[in-house]
């Protein structure tokens, strides 16, 4: 038996007995064994190492045990490693502490057939004492397979993790792609009924818009659908209006209801709180579904919607909606259907109606996701009430829309920013039937540089660009000198959750219409926008905050890249240094050519493009030469003009050493 097993602390007596070896435990070692281990023990003073059999065999070095020198052992290890364990061992060899306190490190060794094993080596300390001599003992623990086993969950977790990722960013991908089209055709559509058409020609119009709408329904009862199953729809928890809300549910409808005959009516509660938290997105949305259903089921008569207060206590409301129509009604044995996945009452409905049968299904998911319950009440031939009831907590902060300063302005020149032509088309289409002018690019970048260069009275903005997307593009805009970073710019976006709304908010976006493009919105939110100016958190770049005799202004490039990150903020720096060294050999050919209008044209650019980044010597150098072009100083202008090529330079090696990109050093 070993020193260990005797315990610790032994007396004189134990100095005359023999020394014992792991061989004399041979069931001891095999239960062990059993379990992956082995005993280790180190008798400085022999200097011998002594590992049960276990280990030996473990490593494929049975002819090295059961003992050896401690150079010998530690090189079996893995270099790495060796260290390490030849520490921790002459560390608790060297112990004088009784207190008890474990120490353990991980070691590989390599056998012979060159596959690599890894081991837990576990000490005690302090070790076991004997009249002559300390020995330092402990477990050697196999953990080949269990550290295989862990390193394969990892590696599943995170393909699992990955999988997710990219089921989201598909589904994120695939509503926006097939929103845009639909887009297209409602839009277009609208547009051709607004025309001049036949009875005939009015007739296929309709059906093509009432087709895209019925697709535009099932895309999202699918999209919806796909994200409560894998989880990632979440809720938020903000201020909002609830009237409001529930109003802009019954307008979203009325066209559908006023195509069919019908009267939507909206039947508020006097008592029904106007601010609540909570997330007025997925509110609207169980609503918007539950009144389109009972539309579409509803050939003749009314649809009344009721929103009413149960009960108030502690600030918490419990409110219950009610969508009361006068349809087809639906059959008691049909009823427990209604709120499964994928079904439908009869395959006739589906037939004559469509849809995909998950509308229901989303909608219960959703009021279950706010701690609610849902239900209906119907009578076949006369009508059905459903009805869900939630509890939202009230008040609130209030919350607070940008403000356009200075009165909107028809027939304004707009830009246009949209990588698919249809939905470009159809934007200009209804901007130029409200007066106004329109420019188009296809890229975050190109918006930057329109904006830059140009003079518009609003922006029209897709979020979903390549390359620098619309929010970073909004956010380069707005670090433009001059009114040309303070034009209004809207989003034209398929993503309208509310957390779509918190994330305009607190960005350079001011407003925002939604894909497929309702005109009476779009018209309102353009007529409310263009010809204004809003103000910007961002620093202004035609007041620089640096003295004049800097370089650069390092706390411009600083907020542009808290606004659009550093990455984006990096490739900014890569495309005006590749624009500065063009600029600056534009120049100096317009320098040796006198040409003072070249020279005007270029001071003018290069002055806005180097306030965007807070680059103080060119700002001032290209502020000089313009200054001194429109006075008609040519002695001042070129003189100026001269100073332009060494600044840049210096103004290059300042960028990179600023560049957010670069790691601190």
């Amino acid at each position: 038996m070993s020193e260990r097993s005797r315990g610790r602390g032994a007396g004189p007596a134990d100095a005359a007995a023999p020394s014992a070896t792991l061989s004399d435990a041979p069931l001891y070692e095999r239960a062990l064994a059993a379990a992956q281990q082995s005993i280790l023990e180190w008798r400085p003073g022999a200097d011998r190492v002594t590992v049960g059999p276990a280990f030996w065999a473990q490593i494929g070095r049975p002819e090295f045990g059961p003992s050896l020198p401690l150079a010998d052992f530690l090189g079996l290890v893995a270099a790495d490693d060796r260290v390490d364990l030849g520490e921790m061992l002459r560390g608790c060899a060297a112990y004088e502490g009784d207190s008890a306190a474990d120490v353990s490190t991980s070691v590989r060794i390599v056998t012979p057939q060159s596959d690599v094993r890894e081991f837990t080596v576990a000490l005690s300390r302090p070790g076991v004492r004997t009249a002559s001599d300390r020995i330092v003992v402990g477990i050697v623990s196999d953990a080949t397979e269990a550290r295989r086993l862990r390193r394969d969950l990892v590696e599943a977790r995170n393909l699992a993790e990955g999988a997710n990722r990219a089921k989201s960013e598909f589904i994120a991908t695939i509503s926006h792609e097939i929103r845009t089209p639909v887009n297209g055709i409602l839009g277009m559509t609208g547009l051709l009924l607004d025309t001049k058409l036949g009875d005939e020609q009015r007739d296929f119009a309709r059906t093509v818009q009432e087709s895209g709408q019925a697709l535009l329904d099932i895309v999202t009862d699918i999209l919806d659908f796909a994200k409560v199953e894998s989880g990632k729809l979440e809720l938020e928890q903000i201020a909002f209006e609830l009237p409001e809300v529930v109003a802009s549910a019954v307008r979203m409808t009325e066209a559908r209801a006023r195509a069919k005959g019908l009267d939507l009516l909206w039947q508020p509660d006097a008592k029904l709180p106007r601010e609540v938290q909570g997330d007025p997105g997925r509110l609207r949305q169980v609503l918007l579904n539950l009144i389109s259903n009972a539309i579409k089921f509803t050939d003749k008569g009314r649809v009344v919607v009721r929103g009413r207060v149960l009960q108030r206590k502690n600030r918490v409301a419990r409110l219950r909606f009610e969508i009361e129509d006068t349809g087809i009604g639906i059959g008691e044995s049909a009823l427990p259907k209604l709120f499964q996945k994928f079904s439908q009452v009869d395959s006739s409905i589906a037939r004559r109606y469509g849809g995909t049968g998950l509308g229901l299904a989303v909608c219960k998911s959703l009021v279950d996701l706010m701690a609610g319950d849902i239900g209906v009440e119907s009578t076949v031939g006369q009508g059905s009430t459903f009805w869900f009831e939630i509890a939202l907590p009230e008040g609130g902060a209030k919350l607070d829309r940008p403000q356009p300063t200075g009165a909107p302005r028809a027939g304004v020149p707009v830009l246009v920013v949209d990588d698919n032509q249809v939905n470009s088309r159809l934007l200009v289409a209804l901007l130029t039937r409200m007066g106004h002018s329109s420019d188009v690019v296809d890229t975050g970048w190109k918006a930057v540089e329109a904006a830059r260069q140009g003079s518009y009275g609003l922006v029209m903005m897709d979020v979903q660009l390549p390359g620098l997307d619309g929010y970073e593009a909004a956010a380069a805009i707005r670090a433009l000198p001059g009114k040309r970073g303070e034009v209004p710019i809207v989003a034209v976006t398929a993503d309208a959750t509310e957390g779509d709304r918190e994330r305009y908010r607190h960005s350079a976006i001011n407003d925002f219409v939604l894909k497929p493009i309702d005109t009476n919105e779009f018209t309102n939110v353009v007529k409310r926008w263009a010809g204004t100016w809003v103000g910007r958190g961002a620093p202004r770049a035609d007041a620089p905050s640096a003295p004049a005799d800097e370089i650069i202004d390092r706390a411009v490039l600083s907020a542009l890249a808290a606004r659009i990150g550093i990455q984006k903020t990096g490739e900014l720096v890569d495309l005006y240094m590749t624009d500065l060294k063009e600029r600056t050999e534009r120049m100096r050919v317009a320098l040796e050519a006198r040409d003072m209008n070249a020279l005007h044209r270029e001071a003018h650019d290069l002055k806005g493009t180097s306030g965007s980044l807070g680059l103080t010597r060119l700002f001032a150098l290209g502020e000089d030469i313009q200054g001194a072009t429109q006075d008609g100083n040519e002695k001042l202008a070129f003189a100026t003009a001269a100073a332009v090529g060494p600044a840049a330079e210096l103004t290059i090696a300042a960028l990179a050493d600023a560049d957010p990109r670069k790691p601190p050093s």
